[in-house]
């Protein structure tokens, strides 16, 4: 149950919206998960419209690098070493020894987020992270 509370609470930050850096205005990202992403915030709902928190503390970051290796100073990211892209909506993240954990993303490239939310446990409500890059 704290796990699945804990990866909620993380994917809730990488699926909300964000605003753009003053000097990253107007500059689209790739449509890619690959690079370093900072922790910007977090989503929940009680079913209606969801509500945003910032990430606390402020700071963390994940870089899902080229090799499928993953490294992160995030609590919910420390566990996961390497991630998989299935398709254009779905990421596998794996946990040693024999972890893993099924993911939907979604990555705007005009805000330059990328929201995250566990496929694996599902909040009935909604609930993910949002990750900037």
């Amino acid at each position: 149950m704290r796990r699945l509370l804990l990866i909620t609470l993380i994917f809730s930050v990488l699926a909300a919206c964000s605003k753009s850096d003053s000097g990253d205005r107007g500059k689209i990202i790739p449509n890619t998960l690959k690079g370093k992403w900072t922790y910007h915030e977090y989503y929940m709902s009680a079913g209606g419209l969801p509500d945003y928190y910032p990430a606390n503390p402020p700071g963390q970051w994940v870089d899902f690098k080229s090799d499928g290796s993953v490294s992160s100073n995030m609590d919910i990211f420390k566990t996961i070493n390497r991630y998989e892209i299935l398709d254009s909506v779905k990421v596998r993240f794996f946990s040693p020894p024999n972890g893993t954990e099924l993911f939907g993303y979604h990555i705007d490239t005009v805000a330059r987020t990328v929201g995250l939310y566990s496929l694996d446990h599902i909040c009935i409500e909604g609930c993910g992270i949002v990750l900037k890059k």
